[in-house]
């Protein structure tokens, strides 16, 4: 076996979660890689849907009449 790094534990001798580093973040990856049995156990949420709703937007080409009582 190859000569890897050691890599300090992520919780510290009195059970509570270290500071993490960069060089931690870097090595995570990412929830969508799980099974989706064990993303739905986590409570990890799909991808949104698209929007219900369609953006309508009204352009005018003549200046609106000004009524003076």
């Amino acid at each position: 076996m190859r000569d890897m790094p050691k890599r300090l534990p992520l919780t510290r001798p009195d059970g509570e979660v270290r500071e993490l580093k960069t060089e931690d973040l870097e090595r995570f990856a990412p929830v969508t890689g799980l099974p989706p049995a064990l993303q739905r156990a986590l409570g990890v949420r799909g991808p949104k849907k698209a929007p219900t709703k369609e953006r309508i937007t009204a352009a005018r080409h003549q200046p609106l009449q000004v009524f003076d009582p």
